[in-house]
């Protein structure tokens, strides 16, 4: 990490200025990427990224082996990890970029499971840089600049990069708001926060598993980072949080008057296919499913020394009513922080009595 470097992303006023000729090597070349700065590589990368892009055929094929290809060229001349990671996520944009409008899809229109797993693999490098560049501001409003600008159309935004963008940072304002709440406030070790694997992310649709040593509780869980309104927000709080299952409360309809903000979902309705669950257009019921699947691959395991296993579903909205309500380098905002580690509080030891 290199926290103290100035990474101002104007490359062309610090050549105006005459700065660049005198911070950087004269000799502009791979040899130096250990040693240039974080803004004179990701200019480079942008460059190769947009220059490929004019270049393009009609050959998708093609153009998918020239993006790994130009990737390798830049990582060959790289030792530095942190600069590694940053070429692989910029290239690996550009590639799911391309994926997600020439792959082939399955019949019912949805991405194929190869593909999806792909992207978790990206998602999940992009949160390893950001976590490991959390203090390096100016580094990650470089890097998040650059990536607003690959996803560009006609210059504006587009719901595609903000989407990727919200489900990177969802997760890491989870794993944050529980170490503010738990292992920085005396707890040590309370709560342990990892990643699933890519596959049972894609398949079981488990983002993440956190572990509550004290309460004897694993947490198979999936964020949902989008952006909604405080009209929304509001609406999906007022019930706190609902207990959902095979029986009462298992949700047939997802008609507004039912959305949660969070849902829990007990291992004793884990059901490997689960259609009674409709809330969030399905998806409670398909993490319910992966639930049951998990625990059939790691039950023994998850049960030891009495530990229980619940399923949870939960937003952590990364903008609401266009408010960032998480910050580039996945720190939530105090309100957002505030209610979930209340709800933490609140239910987590009613949850291990279950």
């Amino acid at each position: 990490m290199e926290s103290s470097e100035n990474t101002s992303f104007d490359i062309d006023n610090k050549q105006e200025a005459g700065v660049l000729l005198e911070d950087e090597p004269k000799k502009a070349d791979f040899e130096d990427l250990d040693s240039i700065s974080y803004p004179l590589l990701m200019h480079r990368i942008e460059k190769e990224i947009f220059s490929m892009r004019e270049k393009r055929g009609n050959d998708d094929k093609d153009y998918r082996a020239k993006i790994s290809s130009q990737k390798e060229e830049f990582l060959e001349k790289l030792t530095d990890e942190n600069r590694i990671h940053l070429t692989n996520i910029l290239f690996g944009t550009e590639d799911l970029i391309l994926r997600d409008k020439t792959s082939d899809r399955n019949e019912d229109g949805k991405k194929k499971i190869e593909n999806i797993i792909e992207d978790v693999k990206l998602q999940q490098e992009m949160a390893y840089f950001i976590t490991n560049n959390e203090n390096n501001l100016n580094l990650l409003e470089d890097y998040w600049d650059l990536h607003d600008e690959l996803f560009k159309i006609n210059g504006e935004k587009t719901a595609d990069g903000e989407k990727l963008k919200h489900g990177v940072l969802a997760p890491i304002a989870l794993k944050n708001i529980f170490d503010n709440k738990y292992n920085k406030s005396g707890e040590k070790n309370r709560l342990d926060f990892t990643y699933s694997t890519p596959e049972d992310d894609a398949i079981k649709s488990i983002d993440t598993i956190a572990v509550d040593n004290k309460n004897k509780i694993n947490m198979l869980i999936q964020v949902k980072g989008d952006a909604m309104s405080w009209k929304e927000f509001d609406r999906r709080v007022k019930p706190k949080i609902k207990s959902n299952g095979n029986g009462s409360g298992s949700g047939e309809h997802d008609d507004e008057e039912n959305a949660e903000l969070i849902y829990i979902l007990n291992e004793k309705d884990f059901a490997d296919k689960d259609t009674s669950i409709k809330n969030e257009n399905g998806k409670l019921g398909r993490l319910n499913s992966g639930c049951a699947a998990y625990m059939k691959e790691h039950g023994e395991i998850l049960k030891e020394n009495g530990f229980k296993t619940f399923g949870i579903y939960m937003y952590v909205p990364s903008v609401i009513d266009g408010q960032s309500m998480i910050d580039i380098n996945g720190q939530p905002d105090k309100k957002l922080n505030d209610f979930i580690s209340k709800f933490m509080d609140l239910k987590l030891p009613d949850i291990a009595k279950k």
